[in-house]
């Protein structure tokens, strides 16, 4: 432990040897559809002699090219055409192995969403990748359609980008808003060294850095009376 070995009970431990845990991952290519009829794929990427499952639990609507195989594998999703005006269909799948892996069951999630219903997209807002310079401050980026605009509000200081933390620093009573779409999803990945400062917001939930709701304009309010929040990057799901 931390180049100290260490052994210990009666008999005592000895280290012997160790394996690499083989790999498997399995993904989803689309998270939600339109009404239409169509496939989605799940993609397997998995090691040539890992054997794998997948349970699906609304097989009247959504069928399987595959439901086990071994190795690496694109899965194709079949569904028929949503008529429903008002409810979207759902499918819940379980892609599992019983390998030495080192994640050994993924659950994938896919909705149908109902006639008329728009699919949402997601877009990160990266602060990082901005070049901005060390203690610059900041008052909005864009990327459209999603602008996020920052302010001081009761504080005197205004949200800067600072070079330690790799974040936009928003101190106690700053705010930010984000606007440009109906926003479902925001998810907020903060620096290192943040101050962990509540945060509030005007409507929705909000919870460990994840808010969602309905808005077309959602303000997120840092609260204490000292220290600050290190917003790094947002991740907004929204529709058009």
């Amino acid at each position: 432990y931390k180049g100290t070995a260490q052994g210990g009970g009666t008999p005592p431990a000895y280290y012997v040897s160790h394996k690499s845990a083989k790999a498997f991952t399995a993904t989803l290519d689309k998270a939600s559809v339109t009404s239409d009829a169509g496939t989605a794929t799940i993609k397997i990427t998995a090691d040539a002699d890992v054997k794998w499952t997948i349970t699906n639990d609304n097989e009247t609507i959504f069928s399987l090219s595959e439901t086990s195989g071994t190795g690496s594998k694109d899965v194709t999703v079949t569904y028929t055409a949503n008529e429903s005006t008002t409810d979207s269909r759902i499918a819940n799948f379980v892609v599992s192995t019983s390998d030495f892996v080192a994640t050994s069951s993924y659950s994938l999630k896919l909705t149908q969403l109902a006639v008329g219903a728009k699919v949402p997209k997601t877009i990160v807002l990266d602060f990082t990748a901005q070049k901005y310079s060390n203690a610059m401050a900041i008052t909005s980026l864009v990327v459209s359609p999603i602008t996020v605009t920052f302010n001081k509000g009761e504080n005197s200081n205004s949200p800067k980008y600072y070079s330690s933390g790799t974040a936009v620093r928003c101190y106690s009573g700053n705010y930010f808003t984000v606007t440009g779409a109906t926003i479902q999803k925001v998810e907020i990945t903060f620096g290192s060294s943040d101050g962990g400062n509540s945060i509030s917001t005007d409507t929705g939930n909000y919870d460990n850095g994840t808010w969602t709701g309905t808005a077309t304009s959602l303000k997120f309010t840092i609260g204490g009376t000292s220290g600050n929040r290190r917003v790094q990057k947002l991740t907004v799901t929204y529709v058009e």
